[in-house]
């Protein structure tokens, strides 16, 4: 199931209490404390939301939301894993894997290759040595 959004989380947060402070909404969206005002401000800046902050001195204390009829949406849009309705779950058998493994067919074992095969294919594409740096090959 699709988790909700921050946003939707924090609307509603403000939506149910007055005034809430700086530490319930951390706690509630799982981050820091200094991380809140970003939440606020993409609040504000996204879906015009009018949040009041409650101050104590110079320090924010709590957020109180004034505009109540924003509309804020729950999901992601363009979601890759949209909600599971009842008939849209499917159930899947597992395969049971018996642990072997397969082996190759004996077309596809490694050959050994000669100094002399291997200069042949070296030659057919260009290539005249490889890893010696203080060649004049280039």
């Amino acid at each position: 199931m699709a988790n909700a959004t921050q946003n939707f989380r924090l609307i509603s947060l403000l939506k149910a209490g007055d005034k809430v402070s700086k530490e319930t909404i951390a706690k509630t969206l799982g981050v820091s404390d200094v991380s809140v005002p970003v939440y606020i401000h993409e609040l504000k800046r996204l879906f015009k939301a009018n949040i009041e902050s409650v101050y104590n001195g110079r320090r924010v204390v709590a957020y109180k939301l004034i505009n109540r009829d924003i509309v804020v949406p729950q999901f992601r849009r363009n979601n890759s894993t949209p909600t599971p309705t009842k008939k849209s779950l499917v159930k899947v058998e597992a395969k049971v894997d018996d642990g072997s493994v397969p082996v190759p067919d004996k077309d596809l074992e490694i050959a050994e290759i000669t100094d002399r095969e291997f200069s042949d294919i070296r030659s057919s594409l260009g290539v005249s040595s490889f890893g010696s740096r203080g060649s004049s090959d280039y």
